[in-house]
């Protein structure tokens, strides 16, 4: 009994000390997630006469609306936020829209339009806000309307609903009034029976809306757009909206109706729909400039549609639509249609202008969403030797310079402002299984972080950055360094699936018979010398060619979950080959990019080799970027060294991949042809790369009456 006691005395001090280092490794302030809301209000944190408060709990958010609905207009204070708020229960939160559930508490906006409105400035610190509902008459968003002196920033909301039956919505705000809202970004619902909605204000009238976004379904009868329903006399630059966007009349990327605005260095990806002026921009136009801007996502509408804008001929500066996106678009003389792979050129970036950065096989991202790395630390010492030593840094930098006497050598250091970010491969968000995984990467610091999940019954994340998913559902991750979070949401979905069986035979004085499951395929039309040729197709799939002297009898099953795969073919002496489906640019294999696994890339592999055997300083590409993936895509054994057998291995991929087998990369390198002696008599070249990577974005109306009137406010 006492042995049995001295045990679990260890496991309760063990728990203990693991909770106190746990706590210990948290940044002073931090706080994941506050308690939900349990519908009370504290206004205690406000003193009369400071120009510096902050909040910290859901109940003293409540106290702000409070207070400024009561008469308190908070002109010339900051309001900082402390901590994530969830306002409510997040359980079953994407039917708060249709009433299938309604949350246990509604919230009042700040602010009380035509009596006493917001004139502070409130930083949301990088925060999220989550939970918040509310839907019935008036302007409805987390504020009701901000003021000329007013600033909103660094604010994300999350999981929440904001419906208005008769008048303006939006996230942040419902009417901004001259105000200013600058990196804010919406997650929520945003829903207006009667009027206009916006992802981050209902209405922008003379107002600054600057780097937000709007990843969430806006719909609203007339004027729904990602950013702002309506804007007017009023700007909107560097922002992108990757959402649906749903309204009657006049449905927008970026606004649902332009009057006199201007919309400067903005994109769209989200898909747009509407009935009458639907533009990959903006829905209605009266008047107003574009500038750098371009639409990936598709327009699709009853009446008048556009690329760019979706009612009459507007001054477009420099702006771009997907071709593929839109039909028939009447502002085709203004704007430029772009097929997707000059779009997906990093070229493109740099012809939309600085605010934007990109890389081949990617759309553009604003620069404010990625920061393209650089090697920005130098070390130089005066001894025999000099010594130069690279890290991975951010653009924006500060210098200083320390003198090392030690050494007799100065040091100068490069050192990174705050622009430390998550990020992951091509921007995904979303793991479609569970079980599957999701890399994350942490850019702008060479500190070791800390790996946080906000909820480990829906997705864990490892010591090096590696999320795996659990169950369905939302969960913040990221990293701590230096006191601070650093976070994105990740979605957890399961994908339903369907399957769709096909059967192609030909017959031939020699056949052979192949079984193949994969979870992509594609038709195939099978010709040859003495038969005749039969076709099989498959839903979402695109048919490839293959032309052989021995005729195949091929049974396959496929499945597909909601995704389009493709084939490439080449053609050779011997007739047309199928080179295989895509894949994810720079995946292993894919060594120049292009999303196939094919000849060219063991080429390229072989070339590289060849090169560096003959003791030259070859590369894959010009930009840094590219070549550090390629080089990763190239080391298909994973061990650091580019040879003859990572040709030889993406060799064999394609072999099996053009057969019509499912390869895999552990199988294909355990069976690797290379020989002893070619090991032996073959120099190998030693990889020296850093594995960086970047985030990439994902791919994915008779007309209303004349201009409309800027409302007073008071």
């Amino acid at each position: 009994m006492e042995k049995r006691r001295t045990i679990l005395y260890k496991k309760a001090i063990s728990f203990f000390v693991a909770a106190l280092l746990t706590v210990a490794c948290l940044p002073t302030g931090f706080s994941v997630f506050s308690a939900v809301w349990d519908g009370d209000v504290d206004t205690s944190w406000y003193h009369a006469g400071e120009t510096e408060l902050s909040i910290s709990n859901p109940e003293e958010l409540a106290g702000l609306a409070k207070l400024v609905n009561g008469g308190t207009n908070f002109e010339g204070v900051t309001i900082t936020l402390q901590a994530d708020l969830q306002m409510n229960s997040l359980t079953d939160w994407e039917k708060w829209e249709t009433s299938e559930v309604v949350p246990e508490n509604s919230w009042t906006p700040i602010g009380i339009f035509d009596e006493c409105i917001f004139h502070g400035t409130f930083d949301g610190n990088h925060h999220t806000i989550s939970g918040l509902y509310v839907e019935s008459t008036g302007k409805k968003g987390l504020f009701t309307a901000i003021a000329s002196d007013a600033t909103v920033k660094n604010l994300t909301l999350e999981k929440s609903y904001f419906g208005s039956i008769d008048d303006y919505a939006g996230g942040i705000c419902a009417y901004n009034y001259r105000g200013t809202i600058q990196n804010c970004h919406n997650h929520a619902i945003v829903s207006s029976w009667y009027y206009t909605a916006g992802g981050i204000c209902g209405a922008n009238y003379f107002g600054v809306v600057s780097q937000c976004s709007n990843e969430a379904f806006i719909s609203a009868t007339v004027d729904a757009g990602g950013i702002a329903g309506i804007n007017f006399c009023a700007t909107i630059t560097e922002s992108c909206n990757t959402g649906k966007i749903s309204a009657k009349q006049c449905s927008g990327g970026i606004a649902g109706e332009e009057s006199s605005g201007e919309i400067q260095n903005c994109y769209n990806t989200g898909a747009l729909k509407g009935e009458q002026a639907v533009g990959g921009m903006v829905g209605k136009y009266n008047a107003g400039s574009f500038e750098n801007c371009y639409n990936v996502g598709s327009v699709t509408g009853t009446g008048a549609i556009g690329g760019i804008v979706g009612s009459k001929a507007a001054s477009c500066d420099n702006c771009y639509y997907l071709s593929e996106a839109v039909v028939d678009a009447l502002d085709a003389d203004t704007c430029t249609a772009m097929k997707k792979a000059d779009m997906q050129k990093a070229s493109f970036a740099e012809q939309l202008g600085d605010a934007y950065s990109g890389v081949n096989g990617s759309y553009p991202l604003l620069e404010w969403e990625q920061r393209i790395p650089v090697y920005t630390e130098t070390t130089t010492t005066t001894t025999a030797a000099t010594t130069t030593s690279t890290s991975l840094h951010t653009t924006d930098t500060s210098t200083e310079t320390t003198a090392d006497t030690s050494s007799t050598g100065t040091t100068e250091k490069t050192t990174v402002t705050d622009n430390i970010q998550v990020v992951t491969v091509n921007n995904v968000r979303e793991i479609n299984q569970i079980g599957g995984t999701l890399q994350l990467f942490l850019l702008g610091t060479t500190e070791k972080p800390i790996w946080l999940s906000t909820d480990e019954d829906i997705a864990t994340i490892d010591e090096n950055g590696l999320v795996t998913a659990v169950s369905e559902g939302s969960v913040m991750v990221g990293a701590t360094v230096n006191n601070k979070f650093y976070k994105l949401t990740i979605t957890i979905n399961v994908l339903e699936t369907t399957t769709d069986e096909t059967t192609a035979t030909t017959t031939t004085t020699k056949t052979t018979t192949a079984t193949t499951t994969t979870p992509k395929t594609t038709s195939a039309t099978t010709t040859t010398n003495k038969t005749t040729s039969s076709t099989t197709t498959t839903p979402k799939t695109t048919s490839a060619t293959t032309t052989t002297a021995k005729t195949t009898s091929t049974t396959t099953t496929s499945t597909t979950a909601s995704a389009t795969t493709t084939s490439i073919t080449t053609t050779t002496l011997e007739g047309t080959i199928t080179t295989g489906q895509t894949h994810a640019a720079y995946e292993k294999g894919d060594v120049d990019g292009n999303s196939v696994i094919n000849v060219e890339d063991a080429v390229a592999v072989l070339t590289y080799y060849a090169k560096r055997s003959a003791g030259m300083n070859p590369i894959f590409s010009e930009l840094p970027m590219q070549h550090a993936k390629a080089m990763i895509a190239s080391d298909i054994d994973e061990d650091n060294i580019i040879s003859v057998e990572d040709a030889v291995s993406i060799l064999t991929y394609y072999a099996k991949q053009s057969a019509g087998l499912n390869p895999d990369w552990v199988e294909i390198v355990g069976t690797s042809l290379r020989s002893e002696a070619a090991e032996e008599s073959v120099p190998e070249v030693e990889i020296n790369v850093t594995k960086e990577t970047e985030a990439l974005p994902e791919e994915e109306t008779d007309l209303l009456p004349e201009e409309t009137a800027a409302e007073p406010i008071v």
